[in-house]
């Protein structure tokens, strides 16, 4: 932010993905150090795809509302770094996932063969209607390209 503001983001997880601790380090106002604490208590439980999809509505920052529009930004910057944290986790856990199937979506642990069968069998032709019919790609986001990629081979493989 042009003002200097940063805060980061560190989270503990769990074997079936809740959130066991957050903490963070900011610098910054006083909006951005409660809404990073707001965040940081408030996903405590949570899965990683609950927290993705809560954070990304700001659902969890409501009482924040009432501030001035300036301020805002720092409400999207608390939020920004949780979703990072989110992804960089999601990220980690793809790299270690030692099942028999590619890993595509760890937020709801979604295999690549698990979105090429829905894929075909409904037709699919958007990341959107995947989300819907087995959550990959509804928590963080980072592996919306990853589905991407399947749902183009697999029109590719339609048109062939």
């Amino acid at each position: 932010m042009s003002c200097g503001a940063l805060v980061e983001f560190s989270i503990q997880i769990d074997e079936s993905q809740k959130i066991l601790q957050a903490k963070f380090r900011a610098v910054g106002c006083d909006v951005l150090v409660s809404a990073s604490s707001l965040l940081s208590e408030a996903v405590v439980g949570m899965s990683t795809a609950e927290a993705a999809n809560n954070v990304q509505s700001l659902a969890l920052v409501e009482e924040f509302e009432s501030i001035d529009d300036r301020r805002k930004a720092c409400l999207a910057l608390a939020a920004s770094a949780l979703i990072s944290a989110l992804q960089e986790y999601s990220n980690a856990a793809r790299e270690e996932w030692v099942g028999d199937e590619a890993l595509i979506c760890t937020c709801f642990f979604v295999s690549e063969r698990t979105i090429e069968q829905e894929i075909q069998n409904r037709s699919l032709t958007t990341i959107g209607e995947v989300t819907r019919v087995c959550s990959a790609g509804g928590g963080c986001g980072s592996c919306h390209q990853l589905i991407q990629e399947i749902l183009d081979s697999t029109s590719q493989e339609r048109n062939a």
